[in-house]
């Protein structure tokens, strides 16, 4: 297996030479490249993006498009811009999006992966001891309605992905006025509640189908080693 690091060097080095490696897509990535080639999406809205992990996969699958990533921890930003810097196509900004415009303080976890506005449940802990909370850090959140236009033109359709740690409701309830120009939506869902309050699997396809977005794919996340219990999958939506 070649180390990230080297993976990461050999990018760089093609992308300042005007070159690009493409990972041939298949399973779940290829379903994704298949509506947003069907749609004709040019723009990536990547919220929760931590260090770029999401956006990398869509570049290296053939995403040519327009990627912009909202990371509100300052750590996980802060990688994040290195990696933006790279290429013109896509940015990042260093805020939290949810249901206000307002401050909040973010759970940072040991595994920095499972940070969240929500308090994390013991069953989380449990099953994955190093993502419990080591710390918390003072972050700006924004509507998506209201900063949405800073981003796109009003005619533009968006792939809006989600992973915010069972934060995604309220993701989408700053988002109802931008419900118009947001064609697909992935995001995380649980099948038990590993944050407390958060909307689980059971409920958030309603909700969703209620605004006029329909299932057409799920991809398998989080999952407990020990009993093989799933817990987490990524649901793709999209809007007729």
């Amino acid at each position: 297996m070649i180390p990230k690091k080297v993976k990461n060097l050999v990018h760089s080095f093609l992308r300042r030479n005007n070159y690009e490696l493409i990972k041939y897509p298949y399973g779940d990535l290829a379903k994704r490249m298949e509506l947003i080639n069907k749609y004709k999406i040019k723009t990536i809205f990547d919220v929760g993006a931590n260090i770029g992990e999401f956006a990398e996969s869509m570049q290296l699958c053939g995403f040519i498009g327009r990627i912009v990533s909202f990371e509100p921890r300052k750590e996980a930003f802060n990688e994040l811009l290195k990696k933006t810097q790279l290429t013109t196509d896509w940015q990042c900004v260093n805020i939290g999006l949810g249901d206000t415009d307002s401050t909040a303080v973010i759970n940072v976890a040991g595994n920095k992966t499972s940070s969240s506005l929500l308090e994390m449940n013991k069953l989380h802990t449990d099953i994955k001891p190093h993502s419990k909370y080591c710390g918390t850090e003072e972050i700006l959140l924004k509507r998506l309605d209201t900063i949405v236009f800073d981003y796109v033109k009003p005619s533009e359709e968006i792939y809006l992905k989600i992973d915010t740690q069972g934060f995604e409701k309220h993701v989408i309830d700053g988002a109802q006025n931008s419900l118009s120009n947001i064609r697909l939506i992935q995001l995380e869902m649980s099948l038990a509640e590993l944050y407390k309050g958060s909307m689980l699997i059971f409920d958030m396809i309603p909700y969703l189908e209620k605004k006029g977005y329909f299932l057409c794919s799920i991809e398998r996340g989080f999952h407990d080693k020990v009993t093989g219990r799933l817990l987490q999958v990524d649901g793709l939506f999209f809007r007729f």
